[in-house]
């Protein structure tokens, strides 16, 4: 019944389709952000139009800022909500909030503190190494999305094994009130189903939820991240930055704005303060080409015809990474990415890890040095954590390397070769999917459904505005109706039948005016 309810709604059933249309909605929210903030950069860096520094323009520029955090939230609630319906609504929200903004405040911090040190930041500095990547955000939605059908299927067992038991004392009670002649053990269990759904599963999802990824995930890769650290910062350290770039790419591919990832800064920034550029240009560059893999690997399968279908979503997704690094922002090129990341993480994290990997292990053989990174105003930006703000897009700033065109080949080549790791594997998921019957191609086109959408609000007003006013909806004018006679079927031309016609009309008119 529920299925056939989604059915009808129009609500996605499958988990693929739930993670096409939770990151459909998430880009749109991410648009928000953007196109909001890009407004401000657009008036003030391109058209040098002097923005007031008044209370508003901060205002506006903040929340458009946090509107690309908040995305991730969004994507949280959306596909939490897909799975498991209203009841995962308050924990999938609550939980994504609390690690997108509140995860460092604790041990007797005040939550009334500034949300951002920095709001290009993830939340109080890095959150003492407790935030969760973005991949965290996915597991969060799966673990209280599944967790709550979980607990309702154990709950609706539990009902079904109770029941028969209610019935004989509920049977006694009932004899001696008609009105409760056919009450039923079951209905009442039943009965206390909206303080269960409403309250104890959420609940319960919620503290489950926390404990798995608070013990189970962000702690332990904290404390990964803190053993691998030294290790890289000794590495670089003794010389040896082939072995230390390799290293850092791979934790950069694998725990984007994650702790693993984190470390890999922080190894960067200790070197840059010792005057050794290398890591952390090849840090930046890595994180740069993080927001590229989607854009090349949606363009590899349209031009190989590998890696199953791609909607016009995939596109739009794939596309709008690359579009923010035209503008310098850093954030929103690593930020956008993720949700092509969400679709097929089987395939994209593996190419992503490819591509870090490579491009860090060559930058570093290079020894390509951006001069940017050691001068006095980035190191103070590496030391307050400042992460997305402390790196320049490596197009935009080829000046300041020592090989600015090797720079670029470098980045290419990686994106490229992890862009085709990303397509090898969905072809090979396709494949098996196709084996087993259970392959599922997507359609979606989040533009086209809202202009559609809109069309029929702007239909339902108007026919909503009529009524109201008693005013029939003016009909279209009917078209003419033209009426040809038919034409005999007596082996006679067209040329024929219009003398025919001709002298017919002739005739008529004639006898008209003798009359």
């Amino acid at each position: 019944m529920q299925k056939n309810m989604q059915k009808k709604l129009g609500a996605p059933v499958t988990l693929k389709s739930a993670v096409a249309r939770a990151t459909s909605v998430m880009f749109v929210f991410q648009l928000f952000g953007a196109l909001g903030a890009g407004f401000v950069f657009v008036a003030g860096n391109v058209l040098h139009i002097t923005i007031p520094a008044t209370n508003f323009w901060q205002v506006f520029w903040h929340l458009c800022f946090w509107a690309t955090d908040f995305a991730f939230v969004c994507f949280t609630l959306v596909l939490a909500y897909l799975i498991a319906g209203i009841p995962a609504i308050a924990p999938a929200l609550t939980l994504s909030l609390y690690y997108s903004h509140f995860a460092g405040l604790y041990g007797g911090e005040t939550i009334s503190a500034p949300l951002y040190t920095d709001f290009f930041t993830p939340p109080q500095g890095g959150a003492g190494g407790l935030n969760i990547g973005y991949m965290g955000f996915l597991f969060i939605a799966l673990a209280v999305g599944y967790g709550i059908r979980g607990l309702y299927t154990l709950w609706n067992h539990i009902k079904n094994t109770l029941a028969p038991n209610f019935d004989k004392p509920i049977s006694a009670i009932a004899s001696k009130y008609k009105q409760l002649k056919d009450l039923k053990g079951i209905a009442v269990l039943e009965g206390i189903d909206l303080i269960v759904l409403v309250l104890i599963l959420p609940i319960v999802t919620a503290l489950i939820t926390y404990f798995t990824v608070q013990y189970g995930f962000a702690m332990p890769m904290k404390a990964l991240g803190e053993t691998l650290e030294p290790l890289i910062t000794d590495t670089f350290a003794a010389g040896k930055n082939v072995g230390g770039g390799l290293l850092l790419g791979v934790l950069v591919g694998a725990d984007t704005i994650g702790p693993l990832s984190m470390a890999a800064f922080r190894a960067a920034s200790n070197a840059a303060a010792a005057g050794n550029g290398v890591p952390m240009t090849a840090f930046a560059l890595t994180f740069a080409a993080t927001g590229w893999v989607s854009f090349a690997a949606y363009f590899l399968s349209r031009v190989t015809k590998r890696g199953g279908k791609m909607d016009t979503d995939d596109m739009n997704l794939a596309v709008s990474g690359p579009i923010n690094a035209l503008f310098d922002n850093m954030k929103l090129t690593v930020a956008f990415g993720m949700p092509f990341t969400y679709r097929s993480p089987i395939s994209v994290i593996p190419g992503t890890i490819v591509t870090c990997a490579l491009t860090a292990l060559l930058a570093c053989a290079a020894g390509l040095n951006n001069a940017l990174y050691t001068a006095p105003d980035y190191l103070a930006k590496f030391t307050q954590g400042d992460y997305y703000t402390s790196f320049a897009q490596p197009h935009l700033k080829l000046s300041e390397s020592n090989h600015p065109l090797l720079t670029l080949l470098i980045i290419a080549l990686g994106v490229l070769i992890g862009a085709a790791v990303v397509i090898a594997i969905r072809e090979l998921v396709v494949k098996w999917q196709k084996g087993m019957h259970i392959y599922e191609e997507t359609d979606g086109d989040i533009v086209l459904e809202m202009r559609k959408l809109a069309g029929e609000r702007a239909e339902e007003d108007e026919e909503e505005f009529h009524a109201k006013t008693h005013a029939a909806r003016p009909e279209k004018a009917a078209e003419p109706v033209v009426i040809k006679p038919p034409v005999p079927d007596v082996g006679i031309t067209e040329l024929d039948f219009q003398a025919w016609l001709d002298e017919s009309r002739q005739r008529i008119l004639g006898k008209s005016e003798d009359e």
